[in-house]
Formats: C-alpha cells, structure tokens, sequence
C-alpha cells in the first residue's frame, strides 16, 4: 500500500511537471515565432534607414549643387542689372543734355522725354 500511495505521488509529479513542461514549450514556441517577426521587423526597418540615408545624401549633392547654380545666377542679375542702371542713367543724362540744347526752340518745354517718364497718364 506505501508504495502505491508514493506511485502515486510520483505519477501526480511526473503529471504537473509534464504539464509545466507543456506550458514552457509553448511560451517558447510562441517567444520564437515573436522573436522571428521581430527580427524580420527590423531587418525592413533597417533596410527603410539605409534608402532614406542615401536619399538624403543625393538631397545633399543635389541642393549644394541648385545652390552653386543658382548663386551663379544671381551673380549674372546683378550685373545685367548694374549694366542696366548705367544705361538709364546714360540715357537721363542724354536727355537732359538734348533738352537743355531744344530748350530755345521749343520755348522753354521740355520737348524730349524717355519712355517710361511719361507722368501724364
């Protein structure tokens, strides 16, 4: 009788170990299949980072070289508009020289004027 009460206690032991061994596999097997998406997760993270690194990169050579160009630019307005201001101001002082010469004629009227001065309209 002792040794079938002590079989018992052994065969209830062997029983819940065998359940907690149960319980444990399948935590770890559920741990590996998360451990899988995760790893797979961030291998696709990892790969985004890389493509929006070099995207980045060819935003860089790309701005610095609009920027050069565009700088280039704004050097050739300034001196077309440089060269303009020196012509309007040629211009003005041809007309007032032209005006001062037609003054007897015309009466003291200014009979000469640029385009664009016409305050009239």
């Amino acid at each position: 009788m002792t040794s079938s009460l002590v079989d018992y206690v052994l065969l209830a032991a062997l029983a819940l170990t065998s359940a907690c061994v149960l319980a444990t596999y399948l935590k770890l097997r559920n741990f590996d299949r998360n451990h899988y998406d995760y790893k797979r997760t961030l291998e696709a993270t990892a790969d985004a980072l890389k493509t929006a690194g070099h995207s980045m990169g060819s935003f860089t050579a790309d701005g610095q070289k609009t920027l050069v160009e565009l700088s280039l630019r704004i050097e050739d307005a300034r001196k077309t508009l440089a060269s303009l201001d020196a012509g309007i101001a040629a211009a003005r002082e041809t007309l007032a020289k032209l005006e001062k010469a037609a003054q007897p004629q015309a009466g003291g009227r200014a009979a000469l004027r640029l385009v664009g001065d016409d305050k009239t309209a």
